[in-house]
């Protein structure tokens, strides 16, 4: 990894991915759920083309069952990792827009009461968020 820190600013590296793939399975899905597509089928197209992450194969199941309850990784525990991606970025200098909007979810999360559920959760997040009528 190089000179010493680099470890850990790899490790915050690899988190921005983590939230940011994380909420874009999300919304992903929440598209598809609006659109009246089959969750389970749009998972499985999903997992197995270009657009896949090991976010959506991961927290992607949790979502379809809208399943928050046995964390793997509680938002509470995430939000500091957010907290110290933000920071590390804004003291390095790098412009992160789509790991901010990101971390607006995970906020919202929180404030939800949601700080003991998965970080899957964003999916019901994001999916009330919008007015319109859910489709299921």
């Amino acid at each position: 990894m190089g000179s010493f820190g680099n470890g850990t600013r790899m490790k915050l590296i690899a988190n921005h991915l983590v939230a940011v793939h994380n909420a874009a399975a999300a919304e992903a899905l929440v598209l598809a759920k609006r659109a009246g597509v089959d969750l389970v089928s749009a998972l499985e197209a999903l997992t197995s083309g270009a657009g896949s992450s090991r976010m959506l194969e991961v927290r992607g199941p949790l979502m379809v069952a809208e399943s928050f309850d046995e964390p793997t990784m509680r938002v509470s525990t995430f939000d500091k990792d957010v907290s110290l991606i933000g920071a590390f970025a804004d003291e390095v200098g790098a412009p992160t827009p789509l790991f901010s909007a990101t971390a607006a979810l995970y906020e919202l999360a929180l404030t939800q009461g949601r700080g003991a559920q998965d970080t899957a959760c964003v999916f019901a997040v994001i999916d009330g968020l919008a007015p319109l009528p859910r489709t299921s």
